[in-house]
């Protein structure tokens, strides 16, 4: 980004931690704590998402030049930009029992694809487009 724009950026590649909640609303509190739990993700405009989606597209470039893109290729290229954005996370089941599976792409890859789990991936890709949730700090005056 050039510095003579830099007080108009969003911090995009700076974390934004999403807070989840159960199918019904309730917040993920871990159990014995007071601690929600949350998965940390970088705006859809960060470095690593644009990477991501250029790399999707590139994909989709050559499919056109014959190669078959499948609905199935199409969800594993969205499943892969969140990915790619996510950087990590503490989980617990709705119970408040901690899901103690370390963050990995890998992980992350098997939680956004299962199906049974696509209330997690919406409010990662919700809060992951909200550009609300990645605005600088403002300076304190003095």
């Amino acid at each position: 980004m050039s510095s003579r724009f830099a007080a108009l950026a969003i911090a995009a590649d700076v974390p934004f931690r999403v807070k989840l909640h159960s199918i019904e609303g309730a917040a993920m509190i871990l159990e014995g704590t007071e601690e929600q739990a949350y998965i940390d993700v970088l705006s859809d405009d960060s470095r690593d998402a644009v990477a991501a989606q250029q790399e999707n597209s590139n994909r989709h470039l050559s499919a056109m030049r014959g190669v078959r893109l499948t609905s199935q290729q199409l969800e594993a290229d969205a499943v892969e930009v969140l990915v790619k954005k996510t950087k990590g996370w503490l989980l617990c089941g709705a119970d408040g029992k901690k899901i103690d599976v370390a963050f990995t792409e890998a992980a992350a890859r098997e939680l956004y694809s299962d199906p049974e789990l696509a209330f997690i991936r919406e409010q990662v890709q919700a809060a992951s487009a909200n550009r609300a949730n990645f605005k600088r700090a403002s300076p304190t005056k003095s």
